[in-house]
C-alpha cells in the first residue's frame, strides 16, 4: 500500500493588532468597490505580495470586502472591529496546500498580512479537513454486503450509508462512504480519481498525477486512489487541549500536534475493524488496511509535499531522516523559545537521556520496532541482537 496525507483545507480568521475603520488597506477597498459598483462590475484585479486577487462586486456577512484567488487562497475582510469575530477571514485552497505543504503555504499568507501593513497577532481555526490519500484499499472488498457495516466503529453520531441496499443491487459498486455528517467531525472516503472526473473538482487530475502522487510512489492504473478525509469544525477542536490547558485553537497549534490528532481521529473516532476478533467493540482488532491508515505521518518540515512513511521504505535514506530529525527539532527549539542551536541539541540530549534512564522511554523497543518495517537493514551487525 501507499499513501501521501496533507491538509486539503485550511479556514481560519485572523487576529490583527489595531485594526481599526481608518486603515490604508480597508480604504483602498472601499474606493474600489465603489467604482466596481459606478462601471456595474462583477470584480476588479488587486495584487497583494504578488499574487492576483479578485475584489469581488459582493461580500458576505460581517465581511464586505471578498478577494478571491482560485490557486492560493480567499481573503475576507471587515470594514470595522466586531466582537469575538477576527477582522480578517482566510481559506486556502486545496492546490496551495498541497503544493507548498501546510507550514509554506501559511507563511505565505502570513507574509501577505505583513504585505499589508497589518500586524499579524494569531488565528483562530474555522475548519480543517485532514486528507490521505491511498492506493492499495478497496472499499468494494471491505463492504461487499450490506451486513458489513458493522466493521465500523466510530463515535460519530450520525452515519450515511450508501442509498442502494446491497441486498437489492448486489453488483453496485462501493466507492465512498460518509460518516458523521452534520456533525464537527465527519468522515468521508471516496475514489479520488473518479472526483477529479467531474468537470466542476476544483483541483484538477494532472496536478495529483503529474506533480503530489509520483512523491507517495503512487501511480494511476494501479488499483483504486481513495481520499480519506476528516473534515473538523471550529466546535471540534474546542474539544482538543495541550497538557497546559491551551485549547487546540489555532493553525501554528495544529501543525505542531496535527499527528496526534490523526492519530485519535484513525483509533478513537472512527476505525475499519474485524468484528470476529472479539465481542467486545472496544476490543477488536482493525483491519490492516486501516492499521496502514492510521500509522501514517504528516510530515513537520517546511519544505512542502507531505510524504508518508518516509522512514518505512526500503531505500530509505539518511538525508531524509536526518531532515525529519531537523524539523522536530525546530518545532522543539520554537517551544522552549530559544534558538541557539547548540542549547537546543544539548538540551534534547540531556531529557531524551533522562526518559531513557527512567524507563519512560524504550529506546530498543523503538528500534526493534523500525527494524520490523526496515527488512533491509535487519543484516546491519550493531542491530543483531535487537531484530
Amino acid at each position: 500500500m501507499k499513501a501521501i496525507c496533507n491538509i486539503d483545507t485550511l479556514e481560519a480568521g485572523i487576529e490583527i493588532g489595531g485594526w481599526h475603520i481608518g486603515h490604508a488597506f480597508v480604504l483602498e477597498l472601499e474606493d474600489m468597490k465603489k467604482k466596481l459598483e459606478e462601471h456595474d462590475l462583477l470584480f476588479m484585479p488587486i495584487k497583494l505580495n504578488g499574487i492576483m486577487f479578485n475584489l469581488q462586486n459582493h461580500g458576505i456577512k460581517g465581511y464586505p470586502y471578498v478577494l478571491v484567488n482560485e490557486e492560493c487562497f480567499n481573503l475576507y475582510v471587515a470594514k470595522k472591529p466586531m466582537n469575538g469575530h477576527c477582522p480578517i477571514r482566510v481559506s486556502l485552497r486545496s492546490r496551495f496546500l498541497w503544493e507548498h505543504g501546510y507550514w509554506k503555504a501559511w507563511d505565505i499568507v502570513k507574509e501577505t498580512v505583513k504585505y499589508l501593513g497589518l500586524k499579524y497577532e494569531g488565528s483562530k481555526l474555522s475548519r480543517v479537513d485532514l486528507a490521505c490519500h491511498i492506493q492499495g484499499m478497496d472499499l468494494t472488498t471491505i463492504f461487499n454486503t450490506t451486513q458489513d457495516f458493522n466493521k465500523i466503529r466510530t463515535r460519530a453520531k450520525q452515519r450515511c450509508r450508501p442509498a442502494y441496499d446491497f441486498e437489492c443491487y448486489p453488483h453496485v459498486e462501493m466507492t465512498s462512504i460518509v460518516v458523521g455528517s452534520g456533525d464537527n467531525i465527519m468522515l468521508r472516503i471516496y475514489d479520488k480519481e473518479k472526483e477529479m472526473q467531474d468537470k466542476r473538482a476544483v483541483v484538477k487530475e494532472e496536478f495529483f498525477k503529474k506533480v503530489i502522487w509520483p512523491k507517495a510512489g503512487i501511480k494511476t492504473g494501479e488499483g483504486h486512489i481513495y481520499n480519506i478525509e476528516f473534515q473538523m469544525r471550529r466546535e471540534a477542536f474546542k474539544t482538543f487541549h495541550f497538557i497546559n490547558g491551551q485549547e487546540l485553537s489555532s493553525a501554528e497549534n495544529l501543525f505542531f500536534c496535527i499527528n496526534d490528532l490523526w492519530a485519535y481521529l484513525t483509533n478513537e473516532w472512527f476505525s475499519l475493524v474485524n468484528p470476529r476478533s472479539d465481542s467486545n467493540r472496544t476490543r477488536q482488532a482493525m483491519l490492516p488496511d486501516w492499521d496502514y491508515v492510521s500509522k501514517q505521518k504528516f510530515d513537520l518540515e517546511e519544505n512542502g509535499f507531505t510524504e508518508l512513511q518516509r522512514m518505512y521504505h526500503k531505500g530509505v535514506r539518511q538525508d531524509i531522516a536526518l531532515r525529519g530529525v531537523a524539523a522536530y527539532a525546530t518545532s522543539f527549539a520554537v517551544l522552549c523559545e530559544n534558538n541557539d542551536f547548540t542549547e537546543v541539541m544539548k538540551d534534547i540530549y540531556s531529557r531524551l537521556d533522562y526518559l531513557i534512564d527512567q524507563g519512560a522511554y524504550n529506546w530498543n523497543k523503538k528500534i526493534r520496532e523500525k527494524l520490523n518495517r526496515l527488512h533491509s537493514i535487519k543484516d546491519i551487525p550493531c542491530f543483531e541482537g535487537l531484530a
